[in-house]
């Protein structure tokens, strides 16, 4: 088995930021998703530059500030509107220039990102938002997180994946919240040993004021303890796992 073992919400505060690196350079972390509009972005980007880090992808969001401005995608001063009110009126066109402005700007600041994914799964809330980010991701050539087995949307619809689209064959989300232990890690893994190529979303983090703000906050300095930890790397090795990215797809 093939596992990327993939952090989301780079960008998103310094604390973030450097738990993920702290996590791939001396953990088993081998991959990061960044979030463009969040004020930290370019933080995480030079930090990823000054250590050598490539296996980033875009974590699209649809939270706080957009960076396209779409007049069906936010309010008055620009904030984007909560999910049950965007997913309704969001113009499937301002919904893929939004997701191209936040993918241009991580290549323009020297980035070739690796893959897409959402924050939230927001890429996966609805049909709609499917169809917008499989559109994007073949403009761009990029595979996206979604697996091929038993996926569907937030609101109950089947997700058809394209053919043309690079997937992996499982995402496993469940590392989270209150199961986020070494043995948590490895029961998660175990289940999936049976595919070929594998996704295990995590959120390692250091603390710091913003992290502390977040409604997901000390369980990230758990999840940095458990992928930096000797327990783990010898699991790993003991299984034959093979540490990947989206390279391998």
């Amino acid at each position: 088995m093939k596992l990327i073992i993939n952090a989301d919400d780079f960008g998103r505060t310094r604390g973030i930021n450097y738990g993920i690196v702290e996590a791939i350079k001396n953990g088993v972390l081998s991959s990061t998703t960044i979030m463009m509009n969040m004020p930290y972005a370019e933080h995480a980007v030079n930090l990823a530059k000054k250590e050598g880090i490539t296996s980033i992808g875009v974590h699209l969001t649809f939270i706080e500030k957009s960076l396209s401005l779409g007049k069906t995608l936010v309010d008055k001063d620009g904030i984007f509107k909560k999910y049950p009110e965007l997913m309704k009126e969001a113009d499937i066109e301002e919904i893929k220039t939004e997701m191209r402005v936040q993918i241009d700007k991580l290549i323009n600041m020297g980035i070739k990102p690796t893959h897409l994914d959402g924050h939230h799964h927001v890429h996966l809330y609805s049909l709609k938002m499917t169809e917008a980010v499989f559109a994007v991701a073949k403009e761009y050539d990029l595979p996206v997180r979604v697996g091929r087995t038993g996926r569907t949307t937030r609101t109950g619809e089947e997700i058809i994946i394209p053919s043309f689209l690079k997937t992996i064959d499982l995402f496993e989300d469940r590392y989270y919240a209150d199961k986020v232990g070494a043995e948590d890690f490895k029961a998660f893994v175990e289940d999936a040993m049976l595919y070929d190529v594998v996704e295990l979303m995590c959120h390692p983090a250091f603390l710091c004021t913003d992290t502390l703000k977040s409604s997901y906050n000390y369980p990230r300095l758990t999840e940095l303890d458990v992928i930096t930890s000797d327990e783990i790397k010898e699991f790993i090795i003991s299984q034959g796992i093979e540490i990947a990215d989206y390279s391998v797809l």
